[in-house]
């Protein structure tokens, strides 16, 4: 064998490693299912990466969940579209979203995603922000269904956000309310 081949051979190798890791290191980690029975009577269920550990962030979400070492989190609000009323307040999801996105981010300046989750309809943005001196990416996607408005955020820091990004969209489109 030549030098030329066998420098063509190792180069093949190379690319082929770098395949297989780049491939194990963007393809979604098994997914567990979790049903939730909200204080707020929502009923809803969600799949999260089995490495996801329940966590505790915010005295309102129904589910919360973390990965310290992929520095990936997630959690969900409820919020019953009958106590909304009973408060006098008239939301849709367009005013829901733009509410949920200020406690994110204060600037109020993003492009909204519409989609949908199953049968029903949501908004969803991306906000790149600073969190305790950490650049973060937060996905925030807001559910309208008949009864209940969702806000589901995920986040991770910047820098593992591609390597999350297929996990966190799986989350999001795993979402289904139950009756």
């Amino acid at each position: 064998m030549n030098k030329k081949s066998g420098l063509i051979g190792l180069a093949i190798v190379v690319i082929a490693a770098l395949a297989v890791a780049w491939w194990l290191n963007t393809r979604p980690h098994p997914m567990m299912e979790a049903n939730i029975d909200s204080s707020n009577g929502a009923h809803y269920t969600i799949k999260l990466p089995s490495d996801l550990k329940p966590a505790t962030f915010n005295p309102a979400a129904s589910l919360e969940y973390a990965s310290e070492e992929r520095e990936l989190y997630a959690m969900i609000i409820d919020e019953s579209k009958e106590k909304i009323s009973s408060f006098g307040l008239d939301y849709d999801l367009d005013t829901y979203m733009k509410i949920a996105l200020r406690s994110v981010d204060s600037t109020g300046l993003h492009m909204l995603d519409k989609m949908s989750v199953g049968n029903d309809k949501g908004l969803q943005a991306e906000v790149k922000s600073r969190y305790k001196g950490k650049d973060v990416v937060y996905k925030l996607t807001c559910i309208e269904t008949p009864r209940y408005f969702y806000q589901i955020l995920i986040w991770t820091l910047d820098s593992k956000f591609e390597k999350n990004k297929s996990d966190m969209d799986a989350m999001i489109q795993s979402f289904k309310e139950r009756n």
